[in-house]
């Protein structure tokens, strides 16, 4: 199932968004919902994409269209299918994550023996 950049970008949050409001419950009876609004929300407070309200409504209309997410009184819920679609997202941006962590982490001088430093002028 082919998704835009706009839908898989918008998969991608939402579940790690969920994930991250049910950390602190793992253990207890409980699980934290939100709603469709609630979520457009923190998107845009936190200005984690460049579009639209209206066009973070229409991008989670197609998710839904596509089975990927559901909605029961107002309130989001993943399918089994969008966490697969989630897995395959995941699975692929997951080596970039990885190189910024190691590039954060590490000095880059370290690794390497023959690293050269060069003067050049601009």
């Amino acid at each position: 199932m082919l998704l835009g950049k706009q839908e898989q970008f918008m998969l991608f949050v939402l579940v790690n968004y969920y994930r991250r409001l049910n950390a602190k419950y793992k253990n207890k009876p409980i699980k934290v919902v939100i709603s469709k609004m609630a979520f457009i929300e923190f998107l845009l407070n936190l200005h984690l994409t460049d579009i639209k309200e209206r066009a973070i409504y229409k991008n989670l209309e197609k998710l839904e269209k596509k089975k990927l997410i559901e909605y029961d009184n107002k309130i989001i819920s993943i399918t089994e299918k969008g966490f697969k679609m989630f897995e395959v997202i995941d699975k692929n941006i997951r080596p970039y994550f990885r190189a910024i962590h190691a590039l954060k982490a590490h000095d880059p001088t370290k690794p390497t023996s023959k690293l050269r430093a060069v003067l050049k002028r601009e």
